[in-house]
């Protein structure tokens, strides 16, 4: 798993910067990402800038590990939010 995920961070740097593949890059990301969060750790919080760059914004947070993980197309649809589900977006 370790092996894979290194591979597949390593296809999403060589995309990142290419705007020609900018779509495959979100398409390889959104998956791990959700995937990391979902197991849950302490993650850096930062803004990403209209230049790409980014910069710290606040205190490292922890999060999850989640009991399990739901979608939803509209967040007027979610009339509770409970800690242990990870919600994410069913459109990227």
């Amino acid at each position: 798993m370790v092996f894979e995920r290194r591979v597949k961070a390593e296809e999403i740097r060589a995309a990142w910067d290419d705007r020609t593949r900018a779509a495959e890059s979100r398409m390889k990301f959104e998956p791990i990402a959700f995937e990391t969060l979902f197991l849950g750790g302490r993650f850096p919080i930062f803004r990403v800038l209209e230049n790409g760059t980014h910069e710290a914004f606040g205190a490292d947070r922890d999060t999850g590990p989640f009991l399990c993980s739901e979608t939803y197309t509209n967040l007027s649809d979610l009339k509770e939010i409970h800690n242990d589900i990870l919600y994410r977006p069913s459109i990227g």
